[in-house]
């Protein structure tokens, strides 16, 4: 699986990574150039709660990663009615 996100203008992503034995799996995390790797085997818990995504490492002294997953807000009235008058206009 691929979770994708936007970060700062640069794009994020999850990714699941199934190897060659069924059981076998690797996470990946990276952001434009920035790559982490979490092998299955290094990973006690895995959590994800409406915006974020938890990866908790068997040694307890390591830090957890967390990955947030932003949502994107409806626009607002305003906004819906700029967009209708700018599609308006390109219309005619």
């Amino acid at each position: 699986q691929l979770f994708d996100q936007v970060v700062k203008g640069f794009p994020t992503w999850l990714k699941l990574d199934k190897k060659e034995n069924p059981v076998q799996f690797k996470i990946q995390v990276w952001h434009a150039e920035h790559r982490i790797g979490f092998p299955w085997s290094e990973i006690r818990n895995i959590s994800f709660n409406d915006k974020k995504f938890v990866i908790k490492p068997i040694d307890k002294k390591a830090p957890d990663f967390v990955f947030y997953a932003p949502r994107r807000k409806p626009d607002t009235i305003e906004v819906q009615q700029m967009k209708l008058q700018d599609f308006e206009q390109k219309t005619k």
